[in-house]
This record gives structure tokens, C-alpha cells and sequence, in this order.
């Protein structure tokens, strides 16, 4: 279902960015056929290609293999380990912004809070952080479309995945209801706009913070032979990415994307 969501935004050519709550890639191997284990891999080889980026949420290193490790690496595509989830789950809020789809796989969440799934473990989110996950999608102008995969009714006797379901939903709406359409623009009054200065290879990076939600975005510099990527050179961050500029760090958001606009 999500790679038929992906050849709708391809049959009007719209290069866009996906995010995936998910313990595992779900890239497969070249010479498997499509099913939910191999989804994203059948994206990634389709040609021409209409995915800019893909960033997965909470997944599980044991679940991942080196080959995938490797190919999300050589592929600039960005995964949030679920230590690293658990430890700011407001640091995730930027990522889901960044994201026209967004994909939730249910064995991304623990047992304890969701049984009722096609591959349940013992670790993973809990419900508070997927419905936090979920506001924020929720409150994204640029989200159009957000799937929830992988229920299996027989299985929810008491029916507390069914109950954390309806909550997700809940709570994206409920972040639907507080858009504030600030998707960034320099020449608009409801944006301040900081210049920073990297002392050690002289780059500048360009940082706005919109007035009316307090939300940042960075601006990358882009080719000019990519102009078809302009919607992307401006890319949600954090607060903190801005400290760490002003520290004369280059932020890792920054990096990744310079390194897929250059």
C-alpha cells in the first residue's frame, strides 16, 4: 500500500520525502518480490526515482543486517536508533515535519502496549511516544498522507492495540487541528532569519524561526542543476541545531541534506 501511495505522488512527478516508524528497513534483497518486508527497497530501485529522502524512527539495530546498514549509509538516508527515539522524542519532531508520507509499522511498538501485531518484541516505543509521534505528524502543513500497518485483530482478545490505534489517530488529528501554516518563506514577516558564520571552512548557514510556533528550519544550499529539489533545500531542524552552529558545529541534518542537494 505504501508503494502504490509513492506512485501516486510519482504520476504527477513529485519528488518527495518519506518517514517510517519501524524497527526494521524493509529494504529486502534485489531479486525478492514486493511484500512488507521488501517495500522500500522496490522504491529505492524504481526508475526514475521520485523519492528525495527516507528516515526511519525507532529502529532496532538486532533487527537491521549490515547489508541494510550499509545501503541506508550509501543512500544518505537518515535512521533514528529507538535509544536514540527514547532519549528526546522532541528531537523527532523536526524529521516527521520533514515528511509528505509518513509510515508507522505497529511492531515499532513494544509488547506491552501493542500485542496484536505481525511481529511483536518485547522492546520498542511506548504508547505515549508513537502518540506524540503521531501530534506531530499531525501538526506537519507539509504531511498529505500517513498509513498505520501490520493490526491483526484475531489477535487483540482485549482489544488494547484496537484502543492504541484509535488513540494515534486521536492525537493526529488532534495536531491536524493546531496546523499553523508556517511553512517557511525568508521574505515573510511571520520568519526571523539568522546567519551564522562556520569560522573553520567558511560556509554560512541560514536559520528561520518562524514567529507564530517558534518551529526552525535551515537552509541548504542547492545546485543549480537541481532546481527540480528546490522544495527540499529548506530543512526542518531543532532549536539545538541552531546552538550547535553557533558553537561553530555543523549540524547533521545540514550535512545530510548538503551532501544530497551538492
Amino acid at each position: 500500500m505504501t508503494v502504490a501511495h509513492y506512485n501516486a505522488y510519482k504520476k504527477i512527478d513529485q519528488i518527495i520525502n518519506m518517514v517510517g516508524v519501524d524497527p526494521r528497513f524493509d529494504l529486502g534483497l534485489p531479486s525478492e518480490p514486493l511484500s512488507s518486508v521488501t517495500w522500500l527497497g522496490n522504491i529505492v530501485m524504481d526508475q526514475p526515482n521520485h523519492l528525495y529522502n527516507y528516515s526511519n524512527i525507532a529502529h532496532q539495530t538486532y533487527f537491521v543486517g549490515d547489508y541494510a546498514v550499509n545501503m541506508m549509509d550509501n543512500l544518505f538516508f537518515d535512521t533514528y536508533r529507538l535509544g536514540v527515539v527514547n532519549e528526546d522524542i522532541k528531537e523527532i519532531e523536526p524529521i516527521v515535519r520533514n515528511a509528505d508520507v509518513l509510515t508507522v509499522d505497529l511492531s515499532a511498538i513494544r509488547y506491552s502496549d501493542a500485542s496484536a501485531v505481525v511481529k511483536p518484541s518485547p522492546n520498542g516505543l511506548n504508547g505515549e511516544a508513537i502518540c506524540q509521534i503521531m501530534y506531530y505528524s499531525g501538526m506537519s502543513d507539509k504531511l498529505e498522507g500517513i498509513g498505520i500497518y501490520e493490526y491483526v485483530p484475531s489477535l487483540d482478545k482485549e482489544g488494547m492495540t484496537a484502543t492504541l490505534i484509535g488513540q494515534m489517530i486521536w492525537y493526529f488529528i488532534e495536531g491536524f487541528s493546531n496546523r499553523k501554516n508556517d511553512l517557511p518563506d525568508s521574505s515573510s514577516s511571520q520568519f526571523t532569519v539568522y546567519k551564522i558564520a562556520l569560522r573553520e571552512n567558511n560556509d554560512e548557514i541560514h536559520f528561520l524561526k518562524s514567529n507564530v510556533t517558534g518551529r526552525w528550519w535551515m537552509e541548504v544550499p542547492l545546485n543549480k542543476t537541481k532546481r527540480k529539489l528546490d522544495r527540499h533545500q529548506l530543512v526542518p531542524c531543532s532549536y539545538d541545531d541552531y546552538q550547535k552552529a553557533c558553537r561553530n558545529e555543523i549540524p547533521e541534518r545540514w550535512w545530510q541534506a548538503l551532501k544530497k542537494l551538492s
